[in-house]
């Protein structure tokens, strides 16, 4: 019977840029079983004085239709558990992503709470927030943007919303199970894998 361990994984991966200005690098310890894609296209209207595409007679001012798509989202949820490690064969694909992408640090899954960490920078600001902005306010310096890579597929954007679910604490009061749903909003819309761009594929 060929054990589970033996089988090799094809982890999902994020990088991205961290606070201090190195590449960064997440694996999935489990791949998520189901990921979600959705995308909304809504009728927008605005006043036009031009007399096509509009809803009154030539020469009045009327109502410009158009459809407008959002962004691409993307929904799934990935597990942190710390009685399961990795098959062999990750230690190489790690090796051979470091070297193939020139990552200065490719962190593989060493520990839950390493996980949550790299998790976390996933929305936190690349830069600490400063007093004294253009406008006398605190500004909040924009998120990191995050490579998803997919097997083939490769997506830009940004995670927007990410909780955790802890389960099983240790003696110690440290998570051993944890379940991470992650949202992101797509920079380039999935057309661009017909045209071969960044954003559906590379």
């Amino acid at each position: 019977m060929i054990s589970p361990f033996d089988v090799p994984l094809v982890p999902g991966l994020f990088i991205y840029t961290d606070r201090s200005k190195q590449k960064q690098g997440f694996l999935f310890q489990f791949n998520p079983e189901t990921l979600k894609r959705s995308r909304t296209v809504a009728l927008q209207d605005s006043n036009t004085n031009q007399p096509n595409g509009t809803s009154t007679g030539r020469g009045n001012a009327g109502r410009k239709y158009s459809m407008k798509a959002s962004r691409w989202k993307i929904d799934f949820d990935i597990r942190l558990d710390a009685s399961r490690m990795f098959p062999k064969q990750l230690g190489m694909m790690i090796a051979q992503a470091a070297t193939g992408q020139g990552l200065a640090a490719l962190n593989p899954f060493g520990s839950v709470l390493a996980g949550i960490r790299q998790l976390e920078a996933l929305v936190e600001p690349t830069e600490i927030p400063v007093t004294g902005g253009k406008r006398g306010l605190e500004e909040h310096p924009e998120t990191p943007v995050v490579e998803f890579y997919w097997g083939d597929r490769v997506w830009s954007g940004y995670v927007t919303s990410l909780s955790f679910n802890e389960a099983l604490f240790s003696a110690l009061l440290m998570p051993m199970v944890v379940e991470a749903s992650i949202s992101m909003e797509i920079i380039e819309p999935m057309s661009s894998l017909l045209a071969g761009l960044t954003g559906g594929n590379r």
